[in-house]
């Protein structure tokens, strides 16, 4: 195993480069430097490394054992290397596509210039997947295009003609600002962690709007294929890399969300779908062609996302996008089976936590305020939890939604429990008559000018003021330690009480970063 070291100021691509006194200048060079499996690469502090080589592309490790490390060494004023996009580099620094077991820790991705649109590109590629990258103490800012306006600070992603895909990350005490589009973005992977993290000022500029951390499947819009198969029933065959459909949409009235049917995958009834041989099935009621009904499958799965410990702030609505975005948190299109933990959204110019279609994901021990949307908006999905939350005074700016937590309809199977809902609008809980199965119990609802919940389903509501303090603690008597004890920490890890307190506490000091550093 070799250690190499670069110092694009003092270094020399002449030298070896396997000691700090023999440090290589460039990294777009690799004379005498190819790295192997169990090597680390080591970047000086403050010291900036411009790519130009084009799609400059970076070896990967064999193992969980026989890793690529990059990092930092030396002394700075900055604890980190610095990296910039050089011109000609391919809209990127580092290309990382079908690469595994990496390590990249206290690096600086600064995008602020012409055409950059990835700091790292992490993704499968045909059939070759990319697994076990770990990203550590790094900054992501300015991912940008001056003409296209998109960008994000960082993505992981399955390509669209790609059967493999991403999974077994961890992405730690990591920053996320000032990107056009997402500040974090996870596409068609699996088993992505994310840790004390945070996200703020990205969404600015991109044409379809972006968020500070965003996920979703891959997804195919269908305008041709379709073939009758008899009365109402329609067939088409799915791509070369679409294994499955998981989740149908169509703009059919009474139809957004198509649900797998339980029986002959090939005769769906009405309002169901099936996939037999590598053929998508429908039912939508209707003999006229789904070319022209917006139908929409997921096919990419993005699932086992595990957020925790994270703040996003600040995030922008780019008011030309189609649709309302700048949200704080979103898994949107289709991530199933995946959790927000105990993270923070505030002041954000979309909603706090969307979730956005996708189903069995659970949202526990958040905060979120100030946010000018809801606390959490919810567009068709199933099996939700939304549990020991704090929802307050959101709904502060444009777009504001009817409640707190706000369901646009036709979900199911929905769980409301043990949240501090704090209002300025309608209601607390706003659902439609078309959301069925919902239930939930010992919410502290108050602050609505109409009623704690519209189309109410809920039971032992708490209606007494909260009495939050400056960490969101209540101190009223009937919430304090009321509910039903789940288990687990707040926001900064310290133990929930048994029983906790209704709603999400930020009750210690944020944790504090560590940095490691290497002389």
């Amino acid at each position: 195993m070799t250690t190499y070291y670069f110092d694009s100021v003092l270094g020399s691509d002449a030298a070896a480069g396997t000691s700090i006194a023999t440090a290589k200048q460039n990294f777009n060079l690799f004379n005498g430097f190819t790295p192997v499996a169990g090597d680390t690469v080591m970047f000086k502090r403050g010291a900036p490394q411009t790519t130009t080589e084009a799609i400059k592309s970076i070896r990967g490790g064999s193992s969980d054992t026989a890793r690529i490390r990059h990092g930092a060494y030396g002394e700075a004023q900055v604890p980190y290397s610095i990296w910039k996009y050089g011109t000609g580099a391919g809209n990127m620094i580092l290309n990382a596509a079908q690469r595994s077991y990496l390590d990249f820790e206290d690096m600086y991705f600064d995008m602020r210039s012409s055409d950059c649109r990835n700091s790292i590109y992490l993704a499968s590629q045909g059939a070759v997947e990319s697994v076990g990258v770990n990203i550590r103490r790094c900054f992501f800012q300015g991912a940008n295009s001056p003409t296209l306006h998109i960008g994000n600070g960082l993505g992981v992603l399955q390509e669209p003609s790609s059967t493999a895909w991403p999974r077994d990350y961890n992405i730690e005490d990591c920053e996320f600002f000032d990107n056009d589009g997402h500040g974090l973005i996870i596409i068609g992977s699996r088993n992505i962690a994310v840790r004390r993290c945070k996200f703020y000022r990205n969404g600015a500029n991109d044409p379809n709007g972006g968020h500070g951390f965003s996920s979703r499947y891959n997804r195919t819009d269908t305008t041709s294929g379709w073939i009758n198969t008899s009365g109402t029933l329609w067939k088409k065959t799915l791509g070369a890399a679409e294994p499955d459909a998981y989740y149908v949409q169509t703009s059919v009235p009474g139809y957004s969300r198509v649900r797998r049917t339980a029986g002959a995958a090939t005769a769906p009834v009405g309002g169901e779908y099936g996939v037999s041989g590598g053929v998508l099935y429908i039912n939508v009621n209707s003999t006229s062609s789904p070319n022209g009904q917006g139908v929409r499958y997921a096919w990419g799965i993005c699932a086992g996302l595990l957020i925790e410990n994270c703040e996003s702030h600040d995030n922008y609505w780019n008011a030309a996008a189609p649709y309302h975005e700048g949200h704080g948190f979103a898994f949107d299109d289709f991530a199933d089976n995946s959790f927000f933990l105990r993270n923070k959204s505030y002041n954000n110019q979309g909603a706090g936590f969307s979730i956005n279609r996708g189903d069995r994901n659970r949202i526990i021990g958040n905060i979120a305020y100030g946010n000018w949307q809801a606390g959490i908006i919810c567009s068709p999905m199933d099996g939700l939890n939304i549990i020991n939350n704090t929802f307050y005074r959101n709904n502060s700016g444009t777009g504001a939604h009817a409640g707190e937590i706000h369901s646009f309809g036709n979900s199911k199977d929905v769980v409301i429990s043990n949240n501090i809902i704090v209002s300025t609008v309608g209601y607390g809980i706003s659902r439609e008559t078309t959301d069925t199965g919902f239930s939930g119990a010992t919410n502290n609802i108050t602050g609505y000018t109409k009623s704690a919940e519209k189309n109410a389903f809920v039971t032992n509501t708490v209606t007494d003021d909260p009495l939050l303090d400056a960490l969101y603690r209540p101190a009223a008597p009937p919430v304090k330690r009321g509910g039903v004890y789940l288990g687990g920490k707040d926001f900064n890890g310290k133990q929930f009480y048994n029983p906790p307190s209704i709603g999400a506490v930020d009750e210690v000091p944020s944790t504090p970063r560590y940095l490691m550093i290497s002389k």
